[in-house]
């Protein structure tokens, strides 16, 4: 190993990522945005969805593999 270091140098630093255009920035910002959206969206019908008025998780059951019977 020493041999390739030797042959090559010290390695080079990685380069700065390059600053996002402000075109760029706003596409990212709307994507979040809209996942976001789409998030709290999901997270209300599940609220509507539950029956009892529990967490929908605590009235979630996970089935056991038949060979754990």
């Amino acid at each position: 190993m020493k041999g390739v270091e030797h042959k090559f140098g010290e390695p080079r630093p990685t380069p700065e990522p390059r600053r996002l255009a402000a075109a760029d920035q706003e596409v990212v910002q709307l994507i979040v945005a809209r996942l976001r959206r789409q998030i709290l969206q999901e997270i209300e019908e599940a609220k509507a969805a539950e029956p009892s008025g529990k967490p929908l998780a605590a009235s979630l059951t996970v089935p056991r593999s038949p060979s754990r019977r």
